[in-house]
């Protein structure tokens, strides 16, 4: 057996009516009836009222459950959109697909993420891995990770994004069945007899000597190598602490993050980092934790060397499935790449690059996020070194055949 799968895309101004549409397009190009779907995964623009949207959507599946969030931007096998709705519908006779979902980030986002883990694990004790969607505005991204792995074990194959909000970092929404959180996760849990593949890479390069993260709170890199944090830009970048205020840091990061310095079994491999604001004390604050000891080195970027890295990571996916065609791929891909191509001929070309070696063919949905979630090095094969952790400006790849 294979998948049935279809992807479609709305830019239907009714938000109701994007819903049902994008829905029955993915049923037609699938050959489906909505009683007969496993999964239906929906992306959106925050542009769009979210309320009537899952109205709509709810009503072409006839009840059966959604997964899905809100992005800063969305994806799919035929192109790269902004303010629409994407979707994806798969029928599968091997693939068991269980959702879950959890709210309260911000209140407790260790215990929101294994909240969320054992919801699935209750559906489905036999899950092999687990695609989710945490609101990292809500709170700590790694934290999410933590709860999750509480409740499968320390070596679990997870992938995902962080919803988004077409750049405006207020506020993000996830879809679970018929409702609408903000502050939450949802997701899926995947059993059953199935090839699956990860791609992980960030094309990012390191520059000069690593340094040691001497004093951290949660997100906040307070020194390095005893010196403000903030030295390693003034070192390179030949700024000043004032002015690396008054310029946005964030705006750097799109070209110089840090990157943390870990062993894997394929060698050095670096969890991206992004800084967001340089603080009075010199210290700068991440859009992810950072811990007292880890080695830390300035990285550097260009939309080349991304480009060629979502190459690579489609590779490494390929390799995963053993010579299998992937017959659904979800795209989780950082707005700081996005930001960093500029033009959406640049975006354009990041995909193409994917479909040159997945196939052109091959149904592609995904979105432009906050932040991923994904094994470090894209390690499944191994399960004992299988790390997953949450990465920034990071393309993940995770590709299903049956």
């Amino acid at each position: 057996m294979s998948l049935q799968v279809g992807t479609a895309f709305s830019k239907n101004t009714d938000p109701k009516h994007a819903g049902l549409e994008v829905i029955e397009q993915a049923l037609e190009k699938a050959g489906l009836k909505a009683e007969e779907t496993s999964l239906t995964v929906i992306f959106s623009s925050i542009a769009m009222n979210q309320e009537k949207l899952l109205q709509g959507a709810n009503e072409a599946l006839g009840g059966k459950s959604i997964i899905g969030c809100t992005t800063a931007g969305e994806i799919t096998d035929s192109g790269v959109y902004e303010e629409s709705v994407i979707a994806m519908v798969i029928k599968s006779e091997a693939i068991t697909f269980s959702t879950g979902s959890a709210a309260g980030i911000k209140k407790d986002a260790q215990g929101a993420g294994k909240t969320f883990a054992e919801e699935i694990k209750e559906k489905d004790p036999n899950i092999h891995a687990i695609m989710m969607m945490p609101d990292v505005l809500a709170g700590s991204g790694s934290a999410i990770v933590e709860g999750v792995l509480s409740v499968v074990g320390e070596h679990f194959i997870i992938v995902g994004g962080a919803p988004g909000d077409d750049y405006l970092f207020k506020k993000t929404y996830q879809y679970a069945g018929n409702r609408l959180l903000d502050g939450g996760i949802t997701g899926i849990g995947l059993s059953g007899e199935f090839s699956m593949g990860v791609g992980v890479r960030h094309g990012w390069i390191p520059v000069g000597e690593a340094q040691e993260v001497t004093k951290a709170d949660g997100a906040k890199l307070i020194e390095l190598n005893g010196a403000p944090a903030v030295k390693i830009y003034e070192d390179y970048l030949g700024k000043k602490t004032e002015e690396l205020k008054k310029e946005p840091l964030a705006r750097l990061a799109i070209v110089y993050p840090l990157g943390i310095v870990a062993e894997t079994a394929q060698g050095e491999e670096y969890l991206i980092r992004d800084p967001i604001t340089v603080n009075d004390d010199g210290s700068i604050t991440l859009a992810a934790e950072i811990q007292k000891g880890e080695k830390v080195k300035l990285m550097v970027g260009s939309a080349e060397e991304s480009i060629e890295a979502a190459k690579v990571s489609a590779q490494k996916m390929m390799h995963d499935l053993d010579g299998k065609k992937p017959e659904a791929v979800f795209m989780f891909n950082c707005i700081a790449r996005k930001k960093l191509y500029g033009v959406k001929e640049k975006h354009e070309e990041e995909i193409k690059a994917v479909q040159s070696i997945i196939g052109k063919d091959t149904p592609l949905l995904g979105f432009y996020t906050y932040g991923e979630q994904a094994p470090l090095g894209g390690e499944i094969k191994n399960i004992k070194q299988c790390d997953p952790k949450f990465h920034n400006e990071t393309m993940v790849l995770f590709g299903i055949a049956e």
